[in-house]
């Protein structure tokens, strides 16, 4: 029997939460939205004249306000601004190193005609 004196901090706590579905829900809509412009150039989606917001857009707020919510239990969980830092940087900068070093030597240098020298070096 389900307990219904359970509240949303307590579900926020477990991987009971919903918020996997509901960010497949908003990846679906952003793609949605993305897929009329891609195939057919620059249109408004089917529903783009009937409501006040984009699918694409609703998907975003969506995504921030999940992430609003998770950086917020984030906070409330950590004992001190500094912990709750770290904390932050350890979750954005190894995948912002590791995007900013496969954009440099995957994408950027191949297809330069530079040495790596003068690629990694030169200011324009």
């Amino acid at each position: 029997m389900m307990d219904i004196r359970r509240s949303i901090s307590d579900y926020s706590r477990s991987r009971d939460n919903n918020f996997q579905l509901i960010r497949v829900i908003a990846a679906v809509l952003v793609v949605y939205s993305h897929s009329f412009p891609v195939a057919r150039g620059a249109c408004i989606e089917p529903p783009g004249p009937y409501i006040k917001h984009s699918f694409g857009t609703l998907a975003v707020m969506i995504f921030f306000t999940i992430s609003g919510y998770l950086v917020a239990q984030s906070w409330s969980s950590r004992q001190g601004p500094l912990r709750f830092l770290c904390a932050r940087a350890l979750r954005i900068y190894p995948a912002l190193l590791a995007s900013v070093l496969i954009t440099i030597f995957l994408i950027g240098f191949p297809v330069s005609d530079l040495s790596l020298r003068a690629f990694l070096t030169q200011a324009d």
